[in-house]
């Protein structure tokens, strides 16, 4: 009776006012009648009399966790101080921190805490997880690998293993873990896609549909074995067969955003402007922090005369993912078409800083500063750009034009002088 005993602890405190035992049996029954604001505030008070208490800490921690993430994290914080052996403090603090992107801060708590309960998967996983973060890809699949093997039933961990193996150019052992992963969970949507994935990544396309094909009947209602179908015809047929399916995918899952941006993709690649703008757009409107389909609503605005709506579309994809170069170039052009050579040029070389052994960046800039008769500038790019790809004879042939045009130009500022 959460009420009765809240009553009496209540009339308790007014005898023994601040006692933490009372206030802890406060917090205890406030919990248990869903009163979680009023559960942690008597459980603060009691801390502020005991407060050594780690486990008080710990349950403070997953009060606030809803109510308050800087209070989660203080009191989970002081949990671990005050009990720094206790592993499953140490592992929510782990994960706490690499949720945070924190994961130097997970890494040093994690691993101290296998070295303690070696024989704990969860906890060498959530390593795994930290170093990979911090692109230590080495030691994240051996922590991976740790996991796996403590745990060898568990599809998760074998799945974590192989997409580790991807990231580092591990084809062979990829496949085995996605082998592996199928003969252990073969009903697992997200082991079938993954397994379809690196088969295709290694170019049997036939082998990563029979994956897909074989697994079809028992996910009538799953989304991404659906959309991995569908994305492998587009590869294996071409836009134009695969149309149909991908609009189907879109008629079934109109509400996912990556169904929209491979319609728009592939209505684009079939000449269909204006339904691959308006599915681009729809995409768009779920998830606009996708800069892929920015940059295709870009080109396909730039397409139709629409010069403002595309730079906006194409900046806005550069900064949603600034190391990616081509959108650079895509910019430049349209601010070429607008006839804003200079805006052009700074645009790309934002694109040389981002990638400065692509020959066509430096190609670009040189015919900018062409046509604003900086033929010294134009003919150093160029240089450049030849000596990044020698055997491009456009390169050459505007190199050697502009060669030209610097002797005649310097010659010219001689007589005149």
């Amino acid at each position: 009776h959460p009420d009765k005993g809240l009553l009496l602890c209540q009339k308790a405190l007014e005898i023994r006012p601040n006692n933490p035992i009372f206030n802890a049996a406060v917090a205890l029954l406030s919990q248990k009648a869903g009163q979680a604001s009023k559960a942690f505030e008597s459980l603060e008070l009691a801390l502020e009399a005991w407060p050594q208490e780690a486990a008080w800490h710990a349950w403070a921690a997953h009060l606030a966790k809803e109510i308050s993430p800087e209070k989660y994290m203080g009191h989970l914080q002081k949990a671990y101080n005050l009990n720094p052996g206790n592993v499953d403090y140490a592992f929510e603090l782990g994960s706490a921190h690499l949720e945070r992107a924190d994961a130097d801060a997970s890494i040093d708590i994690l691993q101290k805490a296998t070295r303690q309960a070696p024989e704990r998967a969860d906890l060498w996983s959530v390593l795994a997880n930290a170093y990979e973060k911090n692109n230590y890809l080495k030691e994240a699949f051996q922590c991976a690998e740790t996991a796996s093997k403590l745990a060898p039933s568990s599809a998760a961990h074998l799945l974590a293993c192989g997409k580790l193996a991807v990231k580092m150019g591990e084809g062979d052992v990829a496949a085995d873990y996605a082998g592996a992963a199928m003969d252990c969970a073969p009903r697992d949507e997200d082991v079938v896609v993954f397994a379809s994935q690196v088969f295709a990544n290694q170019g049997e396309l036939q082998k990563s549909m029979n994956v897909i094909e074989k697994s079809l009947p028992g996910f009538e209602d799953s989304y991404k074995v659906a959309f991995e179908y569908a994305r492998l015809k587009q590869k294996m047929e071409g836009s134009e067969k695969s149309l149909p399916i991908v609009r189907d995918l879109v008629g079934k899952y109109s509400d996912q955003p990556s169904a929209l941006a491979l319609l728009a993709k592939n209505e684009m690649q079939c000449g269909n402007e204006d339904e691959a703008r308006q599915a681009a757009q729809e995409s768009l409107k779920l998830d606009r922090e996708q800069p892929e389909i920015l940059l295709l609503l870009g080109q396909l605005m730039r397409q139709a005369g629409q010069l403002d709506q595309a730079i906006d579309c194409m900046s806005e994809s550069i900064q949603l993912n600034p190391d990616y170069m081509p959108g650079y170039l895509d910019l430049g052009e349209t601010y070429q078409q607008r006839r804003e050579p200079m805006k052009a040029l700074q645009t790309y070389q934002q694109a040389i800083k981002v990638a400065p052994t692509e020959p066509s960046v430096y190609y670009a800039a040189a015919l900018v500063m062409r046509e604003l008769k900086d033929y010294i500038g134009a003919e150093a790019m160029l240089r450049r750009a030849a000596e990044l790809s020698p055997k491009d004879l456009n390169i050459r042939r505007q190199l050697g034009a502009v060669i030209a045009l610097n002797l005649v130009h310097n010659s010219q500022e001689v007589n005149s002088q």
